[in-house]
């Protein structure tokens, strides 16, 4: 048998034994975050969960699970109680469009509640987030970049973003879409606007002007409908800039004036707040507190077993891959080894090859 799938077999069996001595003991709060739900699947982006796995997992939690609303884990946490055995909550971050034309029917066809966190500037425009404008550029370049107006719209960068650029305009696709997110990940050092005249000019040199679609963000007619139908709405802040890197005024001026704007435009208090990037530190906390919020959300992975750090809430990333067999298709064991922790464990022993 080759290291690779020997290597597979061994985790699949550790797995089943994690899984059986440890989910039956499931203590305390489990929060998913999930991003979009668009109709097809796309593996390619971490950030998409596709509306029939979404469909499936759903179920799987609801038989398995017990589902709180955000309203009862703000009920907990200003009591002081333990998390029920085996509780969970639905989050989704951003305020995606296609949290209400693919994922809203599904929670509502099955009665699951859940909890979308807003970037208020978003919501009702045109507008998108620069680094899915970024990918989505970049995604459809094929070479024949001016490499010397290339050297001069990054220069405001270190040369590795010009490489990095570079880079991604030669390689094939199946590996494009890795370089692209490590693109990503460096670029969120530095400011939300500088980075969106990055992606301004680069459509303007490269010649390639995105497609006309519908808006890609929630409308608030949206939002409303939703609030009526048992899903909660957080704040996710105004901009979506990693708030550890900005002055103390507008750390302030993103927690409150996001929190203000849902209540306004929906007539419900919000009392929870979703760090964006999870970059959060003490201070970031106190003004959290100071504006109101019962707690807020990381993306520090693990259950919550009590509530006693209501503003350190941790949650675990849910993909589409994340409950996808060796078929390559839905698998309930699977799905449940990805909740019961222990693939993110055993990951931190994998080997250097792939498999």
């Amino acid at each position: 048998m080759s290291k690779p799938k020997a290597a597979l077999k061994k985790i699949i069996l550790l797995s089943l034994y994690f899984l059986t001595i440890g989910l039956k003991k499931s203590n305390g709060l489990m929060v998913l975050t999930y991003h979009r739900v668009p109709r097809q699947p796309d593996l390619n982006d971490a950030l998409k969960v596709s509306e029939h796995v979404f469909d499936r997992q759903m179920c799987f939690l609801k038989e398995n699970y017990r589902l709180l609303s955000p309203n009862e884990v703000a009920q907990i946490i200003n009591t002081g109680m333990e998390f029920p055995p085996r509780s969970c909550l639905i989050t989704f971050d951003d305020g995606w469009k296609d949290n209400y034309t693919y994922a809203y029917p599904v929670l509502k066809r099955h009665h699951i509640p859940a909890l979308i966190f807003l970037t208020t500037d978003f919501i009702g425009t045109s507008r998108a987030f620069w680094h899915e404008q970024l990918g989505d550029l970049l995604s459809k370049v094929r070479g024949g970049i001016d490499l010397g107006l290339l050297d001069r719209l990054v220069m405001e960068y270190p040369s590795n973003v010009n490489e990095m650029i570079k880079r991604i305009s030669h390689i094939q696709d199946d590996r494009r879409q890795d370089l692209i997110h490590d693109l990503v990940v460096y670029l969120k050092n530095f400011d939300v606007q500088q980075n969106e005249g990055l992606v301004l000019k680069l459509n303007t040199v490269l010649g390639i002007r995105p497609n006309p679609v519908d808006p890609m963000m929630l409308s608030w007619s949206d939002v409303r409908e939703m609030v009526e139908n048992n899903i909660g709405m957080g704040s996710h802040t105004k901009g979506h800039e990693i708030l550890t890197r900005l002055p103390i005024e507008r750390v302030e001026e993103e927690i409150f004036e996001s929190k203000k704007c849902i209540q306004d435009k929906t007539g419900y208090p919000v009392e929870f707040l979703s760090y964006p990037n999870g970059n959060y530190d003490e201070q970031i906390i106190e003004i959290a507190k100071k504006a109101g919020y019962v707690g807020a959300f990381t993306c520090v992975q693990g259950k919550n077993v009590d509530s006693t750090r209501p503003y350190e809430i941790r949650r675990s990333h849910i993909r589409e891959n994340s409950s996808l067999g060796l078929s390559g298709r839905f698998s309930n064991l699977f799905f449940a080894i990805e909740l019961s922790g222990t693939r993110s464990y055993l990951s931190r022993f994998r080997p250097n090859y792939d498999y």
